[in-house]
């Protein structure tokens, strides 16, 4: 699914990247190209959860990973996504 990315935590972001958007029930990503071998993942969310869907898009909430801690073991951090849909007759 095409659209625009908002990060929402830890503060709303006017800042927005265009993608798309793939997700499966462990992760989610957002992707510049999802079609495209050499795309980039420009955004990753692990155990995300749909907070609400409506007309102008929907919003995620879920956890980023965040680098390492002195144990070796993974850290997140709590993130927020609003995915705004893009108009498909444009």
């Amino acid at each position: 699914m095409k659209g625009n990315l908002y990060l929402q935590k830890p503060k709303p972001s006017k800042k927005q990247l265009v993608g798309e958007v793939t997700s499966d029930k462990a992760e989610m990503f957002f992707w510049d190209d999802a079609n495209n071998p050499q795309g980039h993942v420009l955004a990753k969310l692990e155990k995300p959860e749909i907070i609400f869907i409506n007309s102008r898009g929907m919003m995620v909430k879920g956890y980023e990973p965040d680098g390492v801690d002195r144990a070796g073991r993974r850290k997140f951090k709590y993130q927020e996504w609003f995915v705004a849909f893009l108009d498909s007759k444009k």
